[in-house]
């Protein structure tokens, strides 16, 4: 089998990964500006990426970094037709939203892999009908439907009410709810008063860390047994729960390659704690290699034989990132993080399509110190001069009418004693950040 072709095989041998590994080693630099420069920069041929093993050669690749001053074209393969793309979206939550891109027959394969991964816990029924509960949906309407031969999707935003958020189930009645932890917990409190039962086969938590009274909480609600995915869009599935196991992740070989590394980027051994490198196996059109994801975890040593569930995919755990605090807002409505994240980043979109950029870069941190006040602190990478209060005012009262927000620019960002990074910290004197309204 070709090497392109390669890509898209279910269940790729390590033999067939090293085959990929090279064959996009080399897509990207003869088809990709910004790759070409990082590899010339480190002074690697693309010829010496032969197997895994030589992945330590190759330069970490920060978003910002590699995508923030480049402009589309020189992020993606030459010989792509951008109105012919596949596109999906970051949230924006981290600071740096990002557009990507893929053919096909690339998304074609992420679903299916995604699918794959959802099948762990028990047969599910074609057409499929899904939920899921996103951070972002344009239109205000909240919703977007998107209707497939074989699955049906529901987008809906996390800024809608919630009995509305319920509505919009019950009239689906999803075989698999999908979502954050913070929405489906904040949903699944909303489901104490509804009286009709939804029983999905499955509900997906992903996108930030699952923690076991959430669990508790949301399986109660829906009567479904929770399972965790360790998403991204640059990848999709990157592992998923093993379903003998809540406290172990099974990396998903098929999509990608998954690396513990030190500061330096040198690989860490086995059950060593350190940054996540992903490696995405099936996209050339826009190519993520030993891409930091700014997540903690741990590969945990190679199993002897078959795992307890049937998998012999590598075990890994992910231990800090993706962890923020609910906002609470005055209105008694507890809001998810990924929310008010989302609002700070999106609030600056129809400026910078004014002055025909595809982004505004902030790395930012969003603390409430009182129910009706966020206080934002912005590391603003140049000076444009904008005016930054009257950007975000707006935008953070379309949360809630009664919400303020003071803005401070700062050099750095602070971090938490553990060294942990908080994108929003709940800081309300007397009240924990996880607590109910």
């Amino acid at each position: 089998m070709a090497d392109r072709f390669l890509r898209f095989k279910r269940g790729k041998s390590s033999r067939d990964v090293d085959r990929v590994l090279g064959f996009l080693v080399r897509s990207c630099y003869r088809n990709i500006p910004v790759y070409r420069r990082l590899l010339d920069e480190r002074r690697v041929q693309p010829n010496e990426i032969r197997s895994v093993a030589d992945l330590p050669r190759l330069p970490i690749v920060e978003r910002e970094k590699l995508f923030r001053d480049a402009p589309i074209r020189d992020r993606i393969h030459a010989h792509a037709s951008i109105p012919h793309c596949v596109r999906a979206a970051t949230s924006g939550s981290t600071g740096f939203p990002l557009d990507i891109y893929m053919s096909r027959g690339e998304a074609i394969y992420r679903r299916a892999l995604l699918l794959s991964a959802w099948r762990r816990y028990g047969p599910l029924p074609l057409p499929l009908r899904v939920v899921d509960v996103g951070s972002w949906v344009q239109g205000t309407s909240g919703v977007d439907i998107k209707r497939r031969t074989a699955a049906s999707i529901v987008r809906i935003s996390i800024a809608l009410p919630v009995e509305r958020q319920i509505d919009l189930l019950a009239q689906h009645r999803p075989h698999v709810v999908s979502g954050y932890p913070t929405a489906l917990e904040i949903l699944a409190e909303g489901l104490r008063d509804f009286s009709a039962a939804l029983s999905p086969r499955l509900v997906a938590a992903r996108g930030e860390l699952l923690h076991e009274t959430t669990r508790r909480t949301i399986e109660g609600a829906f009567g479904s047994r929770v399972a965790d995915f360790y998403n991204c869009e640059e990848i999709g599935n990157v592992a998923w729960e093993c379903p003998r196991d809540p406290t172990i992740l099974h990396v998903h070989t098929d999509a990608c390659l998954v690396e513990i590394v030190d500061r330096e980027g040198n690989p860490l051994p086995s059950g060593a704690e350190g940054q996540v490198l992903v490696t995405n196996l099936y996209n050339r059109t826009m190519p993520f290699v030993r891409y930091a994801l700014h997540d903690r975890g741990i590969l945990y040593p190679p199993s002897k034989g078959r795992c307890a569930c049937g998998s012999r995919s590598p075990r890994m755990a992910v231990l800090s990132g993706r962890d923020d605090d609910y906002v609470h807002l005055p209105s008694g409505r507890r809001v998810s993080p990924r929310l008010v994240a989302t609002a700070v980043t999106r609030a600056f979109d129809p400026l910078a399509q004014e002055r025909g950029v595809e982004r505004f870069f902030w790395k930012f941190q969003v603390v409430q110190d009182a129910i009706d006040h966020l206080t934002i602190r912005i590391v603003p990478d140049v000076d444009h001069g904008l005016a930054f209060d009257e950007i975000l005012g707006p935008a953070l009262r379309g949360l809630d009418p009664g919400l303020r927000c003071t803005v401070n620019l700062v050099d750095a960002l602070s971090y938490e004693p553990s060294g942990k990074f908080k994108k929003v910290i709940q800081a309300i004197p007397g009240r924990a950040a996880g607590s109910p309204s």
